[in-house]
């Protein structure tokens, strides 16, 4: 039956269709078995002749699977797995130039030897496999196929310059595992391809390269077989590789076993090599473009004809010499080492005695070595699962079971995954023999399950550790020249095709601090080229929001929310600067006009607003000659000025000019030049901005807190900061200058010359403890005498002043800077005179108790005038009472009546006529004339 089997040996180099050939000559049969060189690449033949058949009629036979329907008429296997005896119409085996490996070439051989269909055998491969076909096949006839694409050497590039589409080759796992990270961080990631991976693994990783997600490949020499990518170039990271015995160089043929990967059907295809590979010769270039190789000289062979006598006819059979020059004995195996191992100990020589033994013994030790562990670890398992099936006849489900439940957790790195992958294997093996468990369907069921399970774990692990999915599918978008699709959400968080890259605080991006370096610049490009868009819109936005959600900071900053947008920087007046809009180059010049001008629009309004009654008055053409000059100086400091530095201008202003600037809510105070409408607090934290801008501070000072009288002196500041802030620095306190004011007027009643002390109207005003209190005065010029003495029974239980609170922001003299009118502080009780000395004591007992303690004492505080009044020239200082008629320069003569007690109140005397500095003197005064 064999000598009519009509036999043809299909040659030629890669990207030849011959695999394609020949699944369309078996599928013209009514039976066939086609033999492939991986269980990945057998996996991908059953799944397409299944999807043109029908799943019912093919048959899949690997190491560690096992589908067989009962009508099965096409199997598909791995060659070590092809079942003999099946008396199949078609037999075909691929890469038959297999024959020449060393760790597998004697089942290649056996198969080109031994191996036929009734009716056709197909053997594909090489084309130096040519003349040993033609010698050990006599009736064999050749089909030479030609490569669809041509394959062109590129010399060598570095990993960073590969182009997409490319496949870089390691030969260890630690090699493929170091250029899929560099891939990860420089190009977005890479799809990893190994032999030891299962199918469902490898179809997943493949999946992410052929559908785009990846641009690159990283995979060992088990891309050479057969499996079909789209693959423009090869890259050899290496030239040599590990045999299981030693380092050595890749032949031309195996070089362009994989070279031949690239390039697929019609499209051509480069190769070259990239990291310490180094370059490849030209000769050997120049072979592989042209597909010419030496022949295959020799062939693996091992002795298939094997006896079961004994262990000693065994193993003499496994070692048997063969006389054909073509074939060399293989050297020794790892089944074969297994099995001279168990043959060693006494307890398997004793089991094995007996033909079915010896036959059983070699099943056994025929379970391939999937856990790559030591040989001696590897024979210790193959003698128990041995010993089980002698004794027993059967695996145990106990100790299966168990073995199956340590590797059945899906946690842990890539290592180990592979690892629990490798060990499950070995179990999906034991499965698949047939009588070696009890349930075999549901063995097979169970390890299966275990090996998807722990594939898809692995898959996982592999495309978290070496794709970057955020910066593979931006990359993917911007080759494509796809427009990108942002969105932000409320949060400013901003995704592109559904991926994080940063933030968006409004007009400026912030990208993902999380991005590696290698990663920032794709990140940037898709989401400049994404937000597009979104600049325009949000301009629009910005454009058209009311003043009320724009703000300045005091810092100088512009915020729109809570985002900054831009800062004002100094302009060519104080009161007119100018906007810096905090703007992305990628969103163009047209997104940042607009910001500018709605910030700059924002600011001028602000500044009108807030500072209308100084604006008003530099416009007011009526102002004339020194009134002019005068206004403008206040323009320039934004309506604040101390007196002492415009004195002489001051005095040379008439009634008549004061009278016009005082229209505009213009002040003449003792102590201060102002405008009491600019005290208040959104004009003041303004003020403080401009200022500092006008005088280039690196870093701006704080307003203070609105509604304290007084706030503690803030050391550092710069020179003129305490008055831009409303207040005057007295001592280690500042006074609000509009208090200051009002303080002054209580001050002239007093006799500064004589002395005087604090009464409780002047502790109100300025909201301080009597030691506070003494301190500003002394801030002021005053000497401060301190004293103490008995203290005067009253018969008001009231709480003295010094207990008044350090800072009050509610005392009615504290209200808000520039009110209409400030509300009056409420009386103080009046203090009693007190009691002479023949009057009785109002209670005597009291008094007693008193007695016996000793005296209450108080502190007091005297104060007199010590220097120059602000404005002033020295030697020209006038006592108080300043502003009464001339001629008594020593204030109030003293009450009738000598020495008898005064009464205080907290009320000042009443003044019939009304204080021209009161911003509402024009209007009192009007209602006066209508009384």
């Amino acid at each position: 039956m064999a000598e009519q089997s009509r036999i043809t040996a299909v040659l030629g180099p890669t990207n030849t269709g011959k695999t394609h050939y020949a699944i369309k000559r078996m599928l013209g049969h009514r039976t066939g078995v086609i033999g492939l060189p991986l269980r990945l690449l057998a996996r991908e033949v059953y799944e397409r002749v299944a999807a043109l058949r029908g799943a019912g009629v093919v048959a899949l036979i690997t190491g560690e699977e096992r589908i067989v329907p009962e009508g099965a008429r096409y199997w598909v296997c791995t060659v070590e797995a092809m079942p003999e005896g099946l008396g199949t119409e078609f037999l075909a085996v691929d890469e038959i130039q297999l024959c020449a490996d060393p760790e597998r070439g004697h089942v290649f051989t056996d198969r080109l030897l031994r191996a036929r269909g009734r009716h056709e055998t197909l053997f594909m491969g090489a084309d130096t496999m040519r003349a040993a076909i033609a010698e050990l096949v006599p009736k064999a006839r050749f089909l030479r196929r030609e490569r669809f694409s041509k394959l062109t050497f590129t010399g060598e590039k570095k990993i960073s310059r590969m182009s997409p589409r490319s496949a870089i080759v390691g030969f260890s796992v630690e090699n493929v595992y170091a250029i899929a990270e560099l891939l990860r961080r420089q190009k977005g990631g890479a799809a990893v391809v190994m032999g030891a991976l299962s199918p469902r693994t490898r179809n997943k990783q493949v999946e992410i390269y052929q559908n785009g997600d990846v641009d690159y490949l990283v995979a060992t020499d088990a891309i050479g077989m057969g499996l079909n990518l789209d693959i423009d170039h090869v890259a050899f990271s290496s030239l040599t590789k590990f045999d299981g015995r030693r380092m050595r160089p890749l032949m031309p043929g195996e070089l362009a076993q994989i070279a031949g990967r690239a390039g697929r059907y019609l499209d051509d295809g480069t190769f070259g090599t990239t990291g310490e590979a180094g370059r490849l010769g030209p000769e050997v270039a120049e072979a592989i473009e042209e597909h010419r190789f030496a022949p295959v000289r020799k062939l693996q062979w091992r002795n298939a004809r094997l006896e079961f006598g004994s262990l000693a006819h065994l193993l003499a059979s496994l070692e048997a010499r063969t006389d054909d020059p073509w074939l060399a004995r293989v050297r020794e195996s790892d089944d074969l080492r297994a099995l001279k191992s168990l043959a060693g100990l006494g307890e398997v020589r004793a089991r094995a005695s007996s033909p079915a033994s010896v036959r059983l013994l070699w099943d056994v030790c025929r379970i391939p070595d999937f856990r790559g562990i030591s040989a001696a670890e590897h024979a210790g398992l193959l003698e128990k699962i041995f010993t089980f099936l002698h004794e027993h006849g059967r695996v145990p489900d106990e100790w299966l079971a168990a073995q199956v439940r340590r590797i059945d957790r899906v946690e842990g790195d890539i290592d180990t995954l592979s690892r629990r992958l490798a060990y499950v294997r070995t179990w999906t093996y034991v499965a698949q023999r047939r009588g070696w468990v009890d349930d075999e369907s549901r063995w097979r069921e169970e390890t299966r399950a275990v090996e998807d399970r722990l594939s898809d774990a692995l898959h996982s692990a592999l495309t978290q550790r070496f794709v970057d999915r955020r910066t593979s599918v931006l990359l993917r978008r911007l080759k494509q020249k796809e427009s990108l699709v942002a969105k932000v959400n409320d949060k400013g968080e901003v995704t592109v095709e559904d991926q994080f890259v940063g933030r968006l605080e409004g007009f400026r991006f912030r990208q993902d601090a999380s991005a590696t370096p290698d990663q920032a610049k794709t990140l940037a490009s898709a989401a400049m080229q994404a937000l597009k868009p979104e600049f325009h819109l949000r301009a629009d936005r910005f454009y058209n929001a009311p003043d009320t959600e724009i703000d300045f900071t005091e810092q100088g900053g512009l915020m729109w929310g809570e985002h900054a947008v831009g800062k004002l920087v100094a302009g060519p007046e104080p009161l007119r600067p100018q906007v810096v809009a905090f703007v992305d180059e990628g969103a163009g010049e047209e997104v940042a006009a607009r910001v500018r001008r709605r910030l700059q629009h924002f600011i001028d309004r602000k500044i009108a607003t807030l500072f209308e009654p100084l604006l008003a008055m530099s416009r007011d053409e009526a102002l004339t000659g020194l009134a002019r000059g005068f206004a403008f100086r206040l323009v320039e400091n934004f309506g604040i000025i101390p007196r002492e530095k415009v004195a002489a201008e001051v005095r040379e202003l008439d009634q008549e000019m004061r009278g016009a600037l005082r229209k505009h809510g213009v002040r003449f105070g003792q102590f201060t030049i102002f405008m009491p409408l600019l005290l208040k607090p959104a004009p003041t934290r303004l003020r403080l901005v401009l200022w500092s801008l006008a005088r280039g501070l690196d870093e701006f000072p704080e307003s203070p807190p609105p509604g304290l009288v007084t706030i503690p002196v803030a050391e550092g500041a710069p020179e003129g900061y305490h008055a831009m802030s409303g207040y005057r620095r007295a001592g280690s306190r500042a006074i609000r200058i509009d208090m200051l004011e009002r303080l002054a007027d209580l001050l002239r009643t007093c006799d500064s010359r004589a002395g005087f002390e604090a009464n409780p109207d002047m502790l109100s005003i300025t909201g301080m403890t009597l030691e506070q209190f003494a301190d500003l005065m002394q801030g002021l010029g005053y000497r401060a005498e301190r004293g103490t003495r008995e203290k005067v029974k009253t018969a008001s239980a009231a709480a003295p002043a010094e207990t008044a609170p350090a800072e009050t922001a509610g005392a009615a003299e504290g209200a808000e800077p520039g009110s209409a009118a400030p509300k009056e502080a409420s009386p103080a009780p009046q203090e009693e005179a007190p009691t002479t000395a023949g009057e009785p004591p109002q209670d005597a007992t009291e008094g007693d108790a008193a007695a016996e303690d000793g005296p209450e004492m108080e502190v007091f505080y005297v104060f007199t005038w010590r220097g120059n009044r602000p404005g002033r020239s020295a030697g020209k200082a006038r006592p108080a009472g300043q502003g009464k008629p001339r001629g008594k320069p020593k204030g109030k003569r003293p009450p009738k009546g000598g020495n008898k007690p005064r009464k205080f109140t907290a009320r000042p005397p009443k003044k019939d006529e009304i204080d021209p500095d009161n911003p509402f003197a024009a209007a009192l005064m009007g209602l006066k004339d209508k009384g």
